[in-house]
């Protein structure tokens, strides 16, 4: 990752594009942007930088790149408020006493954790699947899905063999 931004022809670009993005989150989170018109273009910023560095990466699929990380986001921005007000509802509410709420906040984290270990686990298959998995693993799963427009002449030593 460091080597794809910060090394060749863009690195100073991407330097200076980090750093003013982690000035602009630094004003952002610390709330010292002056209004909501001054964070949102910030954060905007914070964005098309984003944007930037994916079709860095990967010049093809960056949309594809950047559907998931939207989706995973969105799952986030879902997710917090029951996250951060389950304590308070649980000790003035329900009245639970302070352990069981830690025992309830544990799960909830770990099952949270869990799922998003299985949730990423199973997105970066269906991406390798969706974007074209790479010849050599092609190969480890099946000899039949090696697709003549993935390769030259691997692809023909690969059929040549299988037959």
């Amino acid at each position: 990752m460091f080597t794809t931004l910060y090394r060749g022809r863009r690195a100073a670009l991407n330097v200076v594009l980090t750093l003013v993005v982690f000035a602009a989150l630094l004003v952002i989170f610390t709330g010292h942007s002056s209004g909501a018109l001054m964070t949102t273009v910030l954060a905007l910023m914070t964005a098309a930088t984003f944007v930037c560095f994916l079709v860095q990466f990967e010049p093809e699929r960056w949309p594809t790149a950047l559907g998931v990380t939207l989706v995973v986001f969105t799952v986030f921005f879902f997710a917090w408020p029951i996250t951060a007000l389950l304590p308070t509802y649980l000790k003035t509410e329900l009245h639970l006493s302070a352990t069981t709420v830690g025992d309830v906040l544990f799960w909830s984290g770990f099952g949270t954790a869990a799922g998003a270990v299985l949730a990423g686990f199973t997105g970066v298959v269906i991406l390798l699947v969706a974007l074209k998995l790479p010849l050599r693993l092609q190969r480890l799963i099946r000899l039949s899905a090696v697709r003549p427009e993935d390769g030259s002449d691997i692809v023909t030593r690969a059929t040549s063999q299988a037959v």
